[in-house]
Formats: C-alpha cells, structure tokens, sequence
C-alpha cells in the first residue's frame, strides 16, 4: 500500500538531502515537477482518501442553505462563475473584449450598464501582446489597442502575453489560482481559450468539456469571474460546431457576438487608406443560469478601430435587411443561436421567439426545414405531431 499525504511529509522531513535531491531530479524528469510545494500537492491528489469524493459535498435537503445571490459586476459577467463568448474570427471581440477590460479597471460604465464597483483585471492575450519580457520591449497590438480605445491605462489592469501558459496542465492552472489570489484579481480574461489550452481538437466536445470544468473549478475556488473567448468560424453544415456548443454546456453563461454588415452592397475598393467600419454588432445572452438577465441582447455599433457606441435592435434589423441576406436566411441564424444551449424547442416556441424579431412564420419554416435538410438541425414528431427541433451535434452529446 503506498503512503498517504502525512506520511508522505514525514517521509520528506526524515529523508537524507543528497538522497531526497535525487529523487526530486527524477520527479522533475518524468512529471515536470517544478517545486517541493507542486510535488507535495501532487502526491495529496493521490492519498485515497483525497480522491474519494463523497467524504465532503454531502448534505441532507433539510440543511441545504438558501442560494447566494450573485449581484452581476457587469452586463453577463457574475463573480465566481465562468462567461463564455463566441462569435466567428474577425467579428470583433478582442476589441469588445479590451472595452470591457480597460472599463471595468477604471470602474466607468460601458454602454449604459455599470461595473458594480472597480475590478482588478487580469488579462491573458497571446494574440495581440507584443514583447513583455526580454530584449526590446514592444507593446505590440496592446498598446494599440489601449491607445484607440483613449482611457489611459489603469494599474488594476495586468496583461500576460501568454507564452509558456498551457491550462491543460493541472500545475499550471494552480499556479493561475496561486496569482488570482495573490493579486486579488476579480475578472480574468482569457483571449482565446483555444490558444491558452493548446487545444488540439477545436470542435472535440470531451476536450471542450475537459477545458470548461477546469475554469468552473478555477471560478468557484477563487471567485473571480472568468471571462473566456472562443473564436469560431462556420462548418460546412453552418453549425458553429461541436466545441463550441459543449463549451457552451459547461459555462454559466454564454454570449454570442454577431456582426450584420451590408456586405457585398459596398463598395469597398482600396484607397490606400483603410476605412472604419460601421457595422452594427449584436451581444446576445444565449444563456444565463444565474437568470439574472435573460436570453437577452445589447446592439453596438462600430464607431472606428476598437471602438463601439450603444445602438438599438431597429439599425440591426434594418441593416440586416438592407444587405442581401434575406429574411429566411436571416431567420437561419437566429435559429442557431436560440439553440446553441444544446436544449430541444418546439416549432411554436421557435416561433414565438423569432417573431419578437419581426420575423414571419413562413421564413420561419423555409429556415427549420432548410438547416433540417443540410443536417444542422434533428426534428423529433412528439405528441399531437409536433415537430421539435435540436442541434444535430448536441443529440446524445449534453
């Protein structure tokens, strides 16, 4: 039988250096073990008792207490739970993102919602960090970033260029805990998630789920709200795809963020200059467990690089109207987002959600018997006949 945890440190305080070094030489060669404290936390991960998880957690229905109010710190982000964003690559994210940041460690309001209070933000950005470390320093995108969006630059606001982080490894997250709460960080950012777990299989939904339990444990161990982003683009069926759906599934609320340009109606000839887009973008709660806001959207519209100002759902839908997509195809859309929660809907629930976008009931079904017959959606004839409608890739996934 092997040594429990205290016996494994008695073991540790008795042991001969030259004999103890030895050994942690070995550790580190075969595990990357990096420090005596790693080393002790590992080997508490493997007493047996540590792993049998019914000796806590138990409790009878009598004793359960009232569930803790969660008071948002900003429009879908709560303290101690996990947000994920997803839109396509290009829509505009990291600079929705870097809004967030820069507002929340200043405390302002951003498009007409408050920041609860000032945040510490700690931001982890391997895409757009120039050079932090060593040699010539440079800000890279960053700063640009910073500059564009003309708020200064607060001290409650930390980035990380993100080399070296891979969250896949168990010490690695530990190490971000240890700085969460040396650094009493109240919002961690993590642009994008896929980079930062060295993702091998973007759309494999066991890995997904693997990446989502991590950061619920790291969120409700710490309470900082993690805000993570995952960019996306379409499959062939249309579909946002499996891991974004099952990434979905495991955070506590999920947003999307859609950008409805006028696309090929402009005129978009090279001047030598680039130019500022206008498009208005849409921020949708797509779910919210702590139910405090809804399945629910804010509209923004560009208003130059990293930039956007409050705008109303009419420019959306007289955008999206003006461009070439017509309403059926518009309606398509819609559709994959109302179920991007991985939940089965009704024709009529569909329905009755789609026509607050002013959307008729004859796009409607051109659009369901559309994503049907390309495979994205499964139809199920319940009770009565009703049709009910999935996303394909969630049926006996979540």
């Amino acid at each position: 039988m092997g040594l429990n945890f205290n016996e494994t440190i008695a073991m540790v305080k008795d042991s001969d250096p030259s004999q103890f070094n030895a050994s942690m030489d070995a550790l580190r060669q075969r595990h990357g073990t990096d420090s005596i404290q790693d080393f002790l936390r590992r080997m508490q991960s493997q007493d047996p008792l540590s792993e049998n998880p019914f000796m806590a957690g138990v409790q009878t229905a009598m004793d359960i207490p009232k569930a803790a109010s969660l008071k948002p710190l900003w429009y879908g982000l709560y303290p101690g739970r996990v947000t994920l964003l997803i839109g396509e690559t290009g829509v505009g994210k990291s600079s929705l993102l870097y809004n967030i940041a820069i507002h929340a460690a200043l405390g302002q309001p951003l498009y007409d919602y408050e920041f609860s209070r000032l945040q510490k933000v700690f931001y982890l950005d391997p895409e757009n960090a120039g050079n932090f470390r060593d040699g010539e320093m440079d800000g890279g995108l960053t700063a640009t970033k910073l500059d564009r969006i003309g708020k200064g630059r607060s001290t409650n606001l930390l980035f990380h260029d993100g080399r070296d982080v891979d969250l896949s490894k168990d010490r690695v997250i530990v190490y971000l805990r240890d700085f969460i709460f040396k650094h009493s960080i109240d919002l961690l950012i993590l642009d994008p998630i896929a980079n930062l777990f060295n993702t091998q299989q973007e759309n494999d939904n066991a890995e997904a789920a693997r990446h989502g339990k991590a950061l619920t444990e790291l969120s409700r161990a710490t309470g900082a709200c993690i805000l993570a982003a995952h960019h996306t683009g379409k499959d062939a069926t249309g579909n946002y795809g499996r891991g974004a759906s099952a990434r979905l599934g495991a955070a506590d609320v999920g947003m999307v963020f859609r950008a409805k340009s006028r696309g090929d109606v402009d005129d978009d000839t090279f001047t030598g200059q680039t130019r500022e887009r206008r498009d208005v973008v849409r921020l949708q709660i797509a779910k919210d467990r702590p139910n405090t806001f809804g399945q629910s959207s804010k509209y923004l519209r560009m208003a130059g690089h990293d930039r956007f100002e409050l705008d109303t759902f009419d420019s959306w839908k007289s955008q999206s109207r003006d461009g070439k997509t017509d309403r059926a195809t518009f309606a398509e859309g819609e559709i994959e987002v109302l179920l991007l929660d991985g939940k089965a809907r009704s024709r009529q629930d569909i329905q009755f959600t789609l026509s607050q976008e002013q959307i008729g009931e004859k796009n409607i079904d051109i659009a369901l018997n559309s994503l049907a017959a390309k495979g994205v959606l499964a139809v199920e004839t319940r009770e009565r006949g009703a049709k009910w409608f999935q996303l394909a890739r969630e049926v006996g996934d979540l």
